[in-house]
């Protein structure tokens, strides 16, 4: 597909380090979800400039790309493209698609959300539970460590 959208210079996609293993079947992606012929070509055409943000960010790696590369690459495009304001967001989605991207970590705020963060992971590494499953103990579990958050704050 890469060959369809650049006939002359699709190697210069394809041999990109970080993102050239990708980039047809990216565009082949973009294609199948009725993506129109000048966004896809747009889309593509970023790929190089994406790359060169993420190797400025340390990465080097397709596996190594989190969500922060991610949105570092589109404060970027928007200083250097002020017109191509939501530029990587179809790249984002494909490589979430693709378990190409990290998933995002949540932040805790206070000791209670960080212990049940650290819980939840738990439960969904170790035990291996079902999604549903997880999310009703991870329910359950939140109001103990709620009533454990309060009662330590009463004797600390």
């Amino acid at each position: 597909m890469l060959k369809t959208l650049y006939p002359v210079s699709f190697r210069r996609y394809s041999s990109l380090a970080i993102l050239g293993p990708i980039a047809d079947g990216f565009s082949t992606w973009l294609l199948e979800h009725r993506y129109t012929y000048t966004y896809r070509r747009q889309q593509v055409w970023l790929l190089s400039y994406v790359e060169s943000v993420l190797i400025r960010r340390g990465v080097h790696n397709l596996n190594e790309i989190e969500h922060a590369d991610l949105a570092a690459c589109r404060k970027s495009l928007q200083r250097r493209f002020p017109y191509l304001t939501g530029a990587n967001y179809a790249l984002e989605k494909y490589l979430r698609i693709k378990t190409f991207l990290k998933p995002a970590e949540p932040k805790a705020t206070n000791p209670a959300a960080i212990l049940l963060a650290a819980y939840a992971l738990y439960l969904k590494t170790v035990e291996g539970l079902q999604r549903l499953r997880s999310s009703r103990t991870h329910i359950r579990h939140r109001s103990s460590l709620r009533t454990l958050g309060s009662t330590s704050t009463l004797a600390g």
